[in-house]
């Protein structure tokens, strides 16, 4: 069953969304509404509420949801769902982004608030039991469309989900249309700042499937959209135009399904995980008493110590973990199933690209903004690059920190409880495979100039006839002039500097010590005597020890062109005064001439096992030589397009591998040492 409820304020009120905004709003440009689905299969009862509101803090959907276990007293906290489109032109709801302002509220405008509040919570309960009353029989399909109007926010060409799934209701007598859910990944901030009552796209999209479906419902919900907004944005007319670019799509999208693949929902299965995730710090009463004189003791970094204060001083612990709570419905049909994937604050794209690739882009449906809005929740991408969506955000949702490393890791961790139906082996299993898949697209999407440097520079030393250099630094490290060396498939005048005191196979601790010592690198440079024609590569999975950088600037010194592959992440995150560290405090991507970031994250472990702190599962190598296989093909395509013949090994496994590789071998023995 399906209900509508308004849920436009009266005015004047405060919106939330914007720290910019300074008054009270007096327009509506666009009315609000909150819309439900309850589901009753068999014994199970599921109930959903998207309302136009910019956010609902968990305490107010934890009291909705108990006055609304009076109509369904078996209703489990997994199967509600209260989320919202997060329209920044909606009003600020009591306890949502409490510091928002960095200053508190006058008191008229609070107990505006408040009243809204009050009558907000009671339309939500409202108009559950209006839905419960329109309960009847319904067959579902779920459909895939596209939309292309999101982007990322923080990095152009950055991550961003374009899809758009609808699940549609139909009465399975006369295949007639009752409603639908549908989810696309981006901010309702189309308007700005402006200080207007505004639904903003997801407003205009539902409106206009309703009018084109006289007597169905459809329900806007948000997908992983933290730093995704509509481009371009600034107008009322952009909000109206891709809300009606939206359900153009969809109505499509429905007029050319096959109706026939129409299905009834034999299960409904409601599972929720809960995770700690830890805080970055946690900062002594010290500590926060110079963060609230900051400013001169005004703006929102005093206001949020100031707060944090009180607490400390009223006797109140300030927590060192965020509780976290994600909750999955899977649909169950004859043939296929569906999950519909509820996460709570403001979910980056990341997510949304990692849940599709590890489980199936058709199979879960990420929403967020679901039964509560705590903060941004950043990939560890996110938290490595800083900004908004991991630091400033934080405190203007009064959280005490930003969050530590592994936060990725715990939410995937909480996202495979309430989606996999594996044993604990394989969770893990994919937890590590999806993480490393996640970190491959990371390469992918923002190492492509850089790998096509590189590529320029051995394409021309193969022109030259000349050699590419290659130094695997020490440790695991060592395995980037392996992977370059000897390799069918790869590059035959490729010269690998192998120093055999650095590799593991000399000793683990001794390799270590070597690495960091500096008067090293240079020396192993320094006999190659290498010259301004020469290329050469440095694999280095940190790029910040000693040998690495006495290396790199060696070849600087002698005028060579020089290829970093190393993690900036990696070293721009660890202190510059290291043990580890050159004494001039440089990282290799400070000093080559062209650098390709591995990508390898500063936590070097992607998986997290319960009841243990310590990651483990390294990511590094795959990494590091999937840079190195991409670099190398790239190099073959630049040849081949300029009608240079590259020289590559083949498999001596493969019929016809050992001709070809004698002839390689005549060139280059004499010339390549470890040959």
């Amino acid at each position: 069953g399906f209900a509508t409820v308004d849920i436009t304020p009266e005015l004047p009120i405060r919106l939330g969304g914007y720290a910019v905004r300074t008054e009270e709003t007096n327009t509506v440009l666009t009315p609000l509404y909150a819309k439900a689905v309850v589901l009753q299969n068999n014994e199970t009862t599921n109930v959903l509420v998207s309302a136009d509101n910019v956010g609902v803090p968990q305490s107010l959907r934890d009291q909705i949801y108990t006055e609304i276990r009076s109509t369904f007293p078996n209703l489990h906290t997994s199967a509600f769902a209260l989320t919202c489109t997060h329209t920044h032109t909606s009003p600020l709801l009591e306890n949502a982004l409490p510091n928002l302002f960095a200053s508190e509220l006058p008191t008229n405008q609070q107990e505006r608030l408040h009243k809204y509040t009050e009558l907000f919570r009671s339309k939500i309960v409202n108009v559950v039991q209006e839905a419960a009353k329109d309960l009847k029989e319904s067959v579902v399909q779920v459909l895939h469309g596209e939309i292309g109007f999101a982007a990322n926010r923080r990095l152009q060409g950055g991550p961003v989900d374009h899809s758009v799934p609808l699940v549609a209701f139909y009465n399975p007598a006369t295949k007639k249309l009752q409603g639908g859910i549908f989810t696309y990944a981006c901010h309702c901030t189309t308007l700005q700042s402006e200080n207007v009552v505004c639904s903003d796209w997801a407003g205009t999209a539902t409106k206009a499937m309703e009018q084109s479906h006289e007597g169905a419902t459809f329900i806007a919900t948000i997908g992983c959209a933290g730093d995704a907004n509509p481009s371009p944005r600034g107008s009322a007319e952009l909000a109206t135009k891709y809300g009606a670019e939206l359900s153009t799509m969809l109505l499509t999208l429905l007029n050319n399904s096959n109706t026939d693949a129409i299905e009834a929902i034999i299960d409904i299965q409601s599972k929720r995980a809960d995770k700690l995730l830890p805080f970055s710090t946690v900062r002594t009463t010290e500590e926060w008493k110079q963060r609230a004189t900051q400013d001169g003791g005004k703006g929102i970094v005093a206001f949020h110590a100031t707060k944090n204060l009180k607490r400390l001083e009223s006797g109140e612990k300030i927590p060192e973990a965020l509780p976290y709570s994600v909750s999955s419905w899977t649909l169950k049909f004859s043939s296929s199933r569906t999950t519909l994937l509820f996460m709570q604050g403001e979910v980056v794209a990341d997510y949304s690209v990692r849940i599709k690739s590890e489980f199936g882009s058709n199979c879960v449906i990420p929403i967020a903004y679901t039964n509560g809005m705590p903060c941004y929740i950043p990939s560890n991408r996110v938290l490595d690059e800083g900004g908004y969506e991991a630091v400033e955000n934080m405190l203007y949702y009064d959280q005490p920190a930003p969050f530590g490393p592994g936060v990725e890791q715990r939410v995937m961790e909480a996202v495979r409880e309430v989606v996999l139906e594996v044993q604990p082996t394989q969770a893990v299993g994919n937890m590590y495979v999806g993480g490393v898949t996640t970190l491959l697209q990371e390469i992918l999407t923002t190492q492509a100039t850089n790998i096509a440097a590189a590529a320029q520079l051995m394409k021309n030393r193969i022109k030259e006839d000349g050699l590419i250099y290659v130094f695997g630094v020490g440790g695991h490290s060592f395995v980037g002039s392996e992977e370059f060396f000897w390799r069918a498939g790869g590059l035959a005048n490729v010269y690998p500097i192998f120093d055999m005191s650095l590799g593991l196979f000399a000793g683990g601790e001794k390799s270590t010590k070597l690495e960091r010592i500096e008067g090293y690198g240079d020396k192993i440079i320094a006999c190659r005597r290498l010259t301004e024609k020469d290329v050469l590569i440095i694999t280095s999975l940190y790029g910040m020890n000693a040998c690495t950088i006495d290396a790199a600037l060696e070849a600087k010194r002698r005028g060579t062109k020089l290829v970093g592959i190393s993690s900036r992440k990696f070293a721009d995150n660890t202190p510059r005064d290291f043990p580890a560290r050159h004494s001039s405090q440089k990282s290799l991507h400070e000093i080559c001439d062209v650098h390709i970031d591995n990508c390898v994250p500063k936590t070097e472990g992607i998986v997290s096992v319960d009841n243990f702190a310590q990651m483990c599962g390294s990511p590094s190598n795959v990494l590091q030589c999937s840079c190195i296989n991409w670099l190398v093909s790239e190099t073959v395509r630049a040849c081949v397009v300029e009608g240079v013949d590259p020289p590559l090994w083949m498999s001596a496994n493969l019929v016809g591998g050992d001709e070809k590789n004698k002839a390689h071998m005549e060139k280059y023995k004499g010339r390549i040492g470890p040959l």
